[in-house]
Order: structure tokens, then sequence, then C-alpha cells
């Protein structure tokens, strides 16, 4: 029997959140199209049958009530660094529920699919070591899985994909695009309209005048 994985997706205030698409979007429509991410996010990760809890991380009341209406949990995020407000979410978790297998998903990968979700955790279920998922230039990293039992080591930020591989994690080949595709840039945005973008965000892109001079959807 494949492990139940408790995700943890964390998310910043949408005020803040795509500063890398100022150039070609208003705050505004950045808030939108981050709150449309991590809604379309949340959806997938809540519809994969091997997660059992989502919880979202953050430090905003508009990521609180997007989480809440999505029927996860939200924590107050109460560090500065990314990855100490992960390992203290995660440890929370396991405090409750020790030994549970854990993911930790980004907020910005619209086009995830349940089906992908599945894969990556089926996979890690049969691991030893924790398994991350490359973005699509194989740099980045869009999510990490961690078998339960596993020590919580969150390494993300610049080159994460290479400093989770030297930690020893494994990275998933398999195919799972939508979870590959987080969305940073100009062109990031313009890339996943040729995959199955969620209905949070294809709305949003299709309703702002800017979207449509952005991409070629």
């Amino acid at each position: 029997m494949v492990d139940v994985f408790a995700v943890v997706v964390p998310a910043k205030p949408l005020s803040q959140a795509k500063s890398r698409l100022a150039g070609v979007l208003s705050a505004t429509e950045r808030a939108r199209l981050a709150a449309a991410m991590l809604r379309d996010t949340l959806d997938a990760v809540s519809r994969s049958p091997l997660v059992s809890r989502v919880t979202v991380v953050g430090s905003s009341v508009d990521v609180e009530k997007i989480a809440c209406e999505h029927g996860a949990l939200y924590e107050s995020e109460q560090r500065n660094d990314l990855n100490d407000s992960l390992t203290d979410a995660c440890d929370r978790i396991r405090q409750a529920n020790p030994g549970t297998a854990l993911g930790i998903v980004h907020a910005d990968v619209p086009a995830v699919q349940p089906h992908e979700l599945e894969a990556v955790m089926t996979f890690t279920a049969t691991t030893a070591t924790p398994v991350f998922i490359a973005d699509r230039h194989g740099i980045g990293t869009t999510a990490l899985f961690i078998p339960g039992g596993h020590a919580v080591h969150p390494l993300f930020g610049p080159n994460s994909a290479a400093a989770f591989h030297a930690d020893g994690a494994r990275p998933f080949l398999g195919p799972v695009p939508g979870l590959r595709h987080d969305v940073d840039t100009p062109a990031d945005l313009d890339e996943i309209g040729g995959l199955d973008v969620g209905a949070f965000t294809r709305d949003v892109t299709r309703k702002a005048p800017l979207f449509r001079r952005v991409t070629h959807w």
C-alpha cells in the first residue's frame, strides 16, 4: 500500500508575488495571477488520492482566505527564510503524526495534474530518499517529496536542483510537464499556454487584455 502524503504549499503575499513579471503586468494583474495559480495548485493537490492533508504556509490574509476556500489548513509564516518556514511546518505535521510522508509543492504550477502528483508520490514511497522535481530548465525546483521517517531538509532557492541532488535527493525523471512548469517570467507564462492549465489561471489570462499581449494562448 502506498503511503499518503501531507503536502505543504508555501505562498507569498499576493501583493509581493511574481515580481519578475513587473515589466509586463501591473501589480494588480500580478496579484490576480498569483491568486489564480495558487487556487489551481491547491485544486490539483487536494484532488490527488494520495494526499491526506494540505497546509498553506503564508503571511497574508488574502492567502489565508484562499487556503480556507480550498479546504486547506493555514499556518502563518514565522520565519524570514523560506526553507526554515517549510521545515517548521513539516516538523509540526510530524509532531502530530510521526513518520508522515511529506510533500512540498510551490504555489505557481497552475498546470499541475493530480495524476502527476500521484506518480511522483508513488515513486517516492518506493525510495529511501527524498525526491525532487526540477523545473523545465533543470535549474530550479518546483516540488520535493519526502518518504515517511526521512529527515526534512528543504533547499529551495537559486540552483536548487543541483543543491538537492548534492544533498542526496533523487530527481524524478518521468513526464510531469505540469509540475515542472512554474511561472516566474513572461516566457514561462507563454509556455504554459500549451499545457492543460487550471481553470482559475486560464480565466484570469483570458479576461485581462494585457495578458493577451504577453501570451500566445
